[in-house]
């Protein structure tokens, strides 16, 4: 019988044993560590979920995961056709792979090939986050490179030792409520959950955006099929528990999500947080770059003449940092301008001494088109 609390709990047991390992590496307080503890846990994840998915699938045909695998008879290929949401693993990609090589004297490279591979299998290019400038930012990235080169070999096995034990199988999750994997995902990011850098990286609580999105929604007349976004998303908690109020219609999400953030770490945890909560059909609308100079939304995907993009629905909670540099004023490709009025809040002795009153004075800012 499925328990969610056992489930949570052994959940939580493998994101902090990944941190120790981390610890123990020299890793932790560095920018590397949540790229490292995120890429791994969403590997897990996933591949659990793929193997998930092609044992249901083998019980559907008749034939074994082995079979399937050989792909003799194109199963394979419609096993992918039918999964196209997630993201595809070739078998020597698994753990369950793997496993099988990590006493092999160069098993670090081999995982850091099995992620690259993942990341540039032609199935998953729609889960790479694109920049405001139209690159496009990996799944994953080899993990190995921070750590002491004498230590990497260790370091690799020592993470197949935790996330290949039989107690920490994913499998049981795929069932699981939104509520239960908003949890998670803040479990997994909580000593990431801090400002830091330039971007003031604060993370708006569950809590917080729960309430936010149930009055939105019980704001409307009807609830239906909608565009939605958020300009400043962060690792999405706003614009997600928006998604989750609006809810599903004959299977499919009634949201479509749009968002942008500056930061590189807020975005990866966005795409974290999409994936566990099955939002990936937006997953090409995830942007990294600055809303305000360089938007990348528009009434024409692409094309900055047709106009800003209109939504449905648009939630934010913009960072705010008196140790911003000086607003830029100029014109931006869409022809937006911000006037000189957000300089002067940033000098106002009056907000200095009260933070919250910026927002305010946000909101009197004037832009034109």
């Amino acid at each position: 019988m499925y328990n969610i609390l056992s489930t949570e709990s052994k959940i939580k047991q493998i994101i902090d044993e990944l941190k120790a390992l981390s610890a123990q590496a020299g890793l932790a307080n560095q920018g590397e560590e949540e790229r490292i503890i995120t890429s791994v846990f969403l590997y897990k994840f996933l591949n659990d979920k793929f193997m998930y998915s092609l044992s249901k699938f083998g019980e559907e045909i008749g034939e074994s995961i082995d079979e399937i695998l050989k792909n003799e008879n194109d199963e394979l290929d419609a096993f992918y056709d039918t999964t196209s949401g997630d993201v595809a693993f070739g078998y020597e990609d698994t753990i369950q792979y793997l496993i099988n090589h990590v006493e092999q004297a160069n098993f670090y490279q081999q995982f850091d090939e099995a992620l690259v591979r993942i990341a540039q299998n032609t199935r998953n290019e729609a889960f790479a986050v694109e920049t405001a400038e139209g690159s496009h930012r990996p799944l994953f990235e080899p993990i190995s490179t921070p750590v002491e080169p004498s230590n990497r070999n260790n370091f690799a096995k020592n993470i197949f030792g935790i996330i290949a034990q039989d107690k920490f199988d994913f499998s049981d999750t795929f069932a699981g409520s939104f509520d239960f994997y908003s949890t998670i995902f803040e479990y997994l990011i909580k000593d990431y959950n801090v400002a830091s850098g330039v971007y003031a990286e604060y993370f708006t609580p569950q809590a917080v955006s729960s309430i936010i999105a149930k009055c939105l929604v019980g704001m409307s007349d009807k609830i239906e099929a909608s565009e939605i976004s958020d300009p400043a998303a962060g690792s999405g908690s706003l614009i997600l528990h928006l998604a989750h109020e609006l809810g599903q219609e004959n299977g499919m999400n009634r949201a479509i999500v749009y968002t942008q953030d500056i930061s590189s770490k807020s975005t990866r945890f966005l795409r974290l947080n999409m994936m566990l909560n099955g939002m990936t059909e937006s997953l090409g609308h995830i942007i990294q770059g600055d809303t305000l100079l360089n938007p990348a939304h528009f009434e024409v995907e692409h094309e900055p003449t047709s106009g800003l993009k209109k939504y449905a629905y648009q939630t934010a909670n913009p960072p705010s940092s008196w140790t911003f540099p000086p607003p830029v004023m100029p014109s931006n490709r869409s022809g937006l301008r911000l006037t000189a009025s957000l300089r002067g809040c940033r000098r106002s002795p009056l907000i200095r001494r009260n933070p919250w009153r910026f927002t305010c004075c946000l909101s009197s800012t004037s832009c034109t088109a």
